[in-house]
């Protein structure tokens, strides 16, 4: 039943992120913990039998997972993003830590090894830097339709064919 409220800008990312799990494979990363992310991508990774490593530089984000850790998924406490190096291949990336300006940096370093990537306020484009990363990825669609934009991006998958 729609009562005609708007979703949290804080969950917006929730449909294209769902939609991208769904049409991968492989590991996921997710940078930057939350309500509306962590318990779905645990619930999702579980049931595809997929590993799940969620960072954040936020302790105390930590420490509220913390109960979903298990053999399948992983949290970790990252104080500095530009040191977390992972030589694996991910079939996808959520982007949504803290502070927004270390986006750009954490995209530059899993594109090469993420089959998709799902950028979460993508209408910040000069604050986290997204002005300068997104033109440069050959496939990408960008949820405008709630003030908090969403975009998903690769360089492998025409991802805008899940949206037509």
């Amino acid at each position: 039943m729609n009562t005609g409220s708007q979703p949290s800008q804080y969950s917006t990312h929730q449909q294209l992120l769902v939609k991208a799990v769904l049409n991968t494979g492989g590991p996921i990363v997710e940078l930057g913990a939350g309500y509306y992310s962590t318990p779905i991508l645990h619930e999702l990774a579980l049931s595809q039998r997929r590993h799940l490593f969620t960072f954040d530089n936020n302790y105390e984000w930590i420490k509220q997972f913390e109960y979903l850790k298990g053999t399948l998924h992983s949290i970790d406490f990252v104080p500095i993003w530009e040191k977390l190096f992972i030589r694996m291949s991910f079939g996808i990336v959520f982007v949504d830590q803290a502070p927004g300006e270390a986006r750009e940096f954490s995209i530059g370093s899993f594109r090469h090894c993420a089959d998709v990537l799902v950028l979460h306020d993508t209408e910040n484009l000069v604050e986290y830097g997204y002005q300068r990363v997104l033109p440069t990825f050959e496939f990408q669609y960008t949820d405008k339709t709630q003030p908090t934009w969403t975009t998903v991006c690769s360089d492998k998958i025409d991802v805008k064919e899940w949206f037509v």
